[in-house]
């Protein structure tokens, strides 16, 4: 699904890209309590070996996976009621005007496709995307997103796993294949 945008002026003054919308404190504590209180949906979010975050309808965080606090060395009070990007520090965040998703680089996130893609076809999306992060390194996730509905709350589900191995595998398979076919050529031009 393709989000129009324009990159040359902000869709309202409060975004480029994805809604600029955020949940006050009132309305995230709720579900966060919600959440918090369904030993089941805790259990089966830390079960999971890979980062799993569940956000809201404007895409803040309301609950994360132990495995989040763990690589990102921070607790749930660092996590909850930020979005993604701004969790993890993409360079991107603090560009928008209204944090991450919002900047005019957001539109070939894939991340925030996916979410949004989930939101509004309510079904299960899968993209790939590479972060720059703020301390200049740089993560490439494959991002795997579903809504989900607890007790009246649409929520969206989001499972993260790092490629960026398979994607350095893949390149120098490309690589290593060019020389071949190129060193193939010209033994068969030299014979």
């Amino acid at each position: 699904m393709e989000h129009e945008t324009s990159t040359t002026m902000a869709l309202s003054s409060d975004t480029y890209f994805a809604p600029p919308d955020r949940s006050d404190m009132f309305e995230l504590k709720n579900v966060i309590d919600l959440i918090e209180s369904s030993p089941n949906v805790k259990a089966m979010m830390d079960a999971m070996p890979f980062v799993v975050l569940l956000l809201n309808s404007n895409r803040q965080i309301v609950a994360a996976n132990q495995k989040v606090f763990t690589l990102l060395g921070v607790d749930s009070d660092d996590a909850l009621g930020k979005r993604p990007g701004e969790l993890i520090g993409c360079v991107h965040a603090q560009e928008g005007p209204n944090g991450c998703g919002t900047s005019i680089y957001c539109k070939v996130c894939g991340a925030v496709n996916a979410i949004l893609d989930s939101m509004y076809a309510v079904e299960r999306q899968t993209e790939e995307c590479r972060i720059t992060l703020q301390n200049g390194g740089a993560l490439d996730w494959e991002v795997t997103t579903s809504p989900l509905v607890i007790e009246g709350h649409s929520l969206i589900c989001m499972g993260v796993q790092d490629i960026s191995h398979q994607n350095r595998r893949n390149s120098l398979e490309r690589t290593f294949f060019h020389d071949i076919i190129n060193q193939i050529g010209a033994i068969s031009g030299f014979i």
